[in-house]
């Protein structure tokens, strides 16, 4: 079964992957348009002034940035958290970079709406922002399915973590089209910077999940471990 401390000791805290991928998907964001300047034989300042586009043209695009940037600050508190709590984080850093990412979502939430995607703008908007806030807040709050006792902070970071999925599935799609496409090498830097970040992103939100979580225990179910296997002597 997947033993999260494990994979922390070599992909590092959740913060870190959060702030990789808000790292890759702003140099995406600059090398897309960049590139997307040069190929139509633009200079280098209206290669310049497409990347400011690109960031604060519109207001979507300004509310898209603005998030990112709030992402930045959540993934540095989850790190912080990390660091100070040693081997379990620091309930209070936490519970901060929570917080702060449930805001990034919301105004990602709202970029999306204003470009016209309703379904990324409700899954990376409002069921992330949900999740992220039911996580900080919820606290010992829970609720029975079956005879389970399920905390509901605990649904929340699975709804985080499924939250990306319709996300990941709209940037691999875009990715596609974008090779496809003859003279869109601006679109496939960025496409291919969104689904490594998102990816990114997945492993961080698998991190933050705790061991009797819904999700992580359904995985044992399906997936059970090797000493619970009955073992066969010759």
């Amino acid at each position: 079964m997947l033993d999260l401390a494990k994979v922390r000791s070599v992909l590092g805290d959740p913060g870190q992957l959060y702030n990789v991928g808000n790292a890759l998907v702003l140099l995406g964001g600059v090398g897309g348009a960049a590139f997307a300047a040069i190929g139509e034989g633009s200079g280098v300042g209206d290669a310049g002034g497409r990347v400011l586009s690109h960031f604060f043209g519109s207001s979507a695009a300004v509310a898209l940035t603005a998030a990112t940037l709030i992402f930045f600050v959540g993934g540095a508190a989850y790190s912080r958290a990390w660091r100070v709590g040693g081997t379990a984080p620091d309930a209070r850093l936490s519970r901060l970079g929570d917080i702060l990412s449930g805001v990034g979502a919301v105004l990602l939430g709202i970029g999306l709406l204003t470009l016209g995607d309703a379904l990324l703008a409700v899954s990376a908007g409002i069921i992330h922002a949900t999740g992220k806030f039911g996580s900080a807040f919820a606290g010992p709050r829970a609720v029975r399915i079956g005879r389970i006792r399920v905390l509901w902070a605990d649904i929340c970071k699975d709804a985080v973590l499924c939250s990306r999925l319709p996300a990941l599935f709209a940037a691999v799609s875009g990715l596609v089209i974008a090779m496809e496409t003859v003279g869109s090498l601006g679109s496939t830097v960025l496409a291919f910077s969104v689904v490594v970040s998102t990816i990114y992103w997945a492993l961080a939100d698998i991190l933050l999940l705790r061991r009797n979580g819904p999700l992580l225990c359904a995985l044992r179910r399906l997936w059970p471990a090797r000493s619970r296997r009955p073992v066969v002597s010759e």
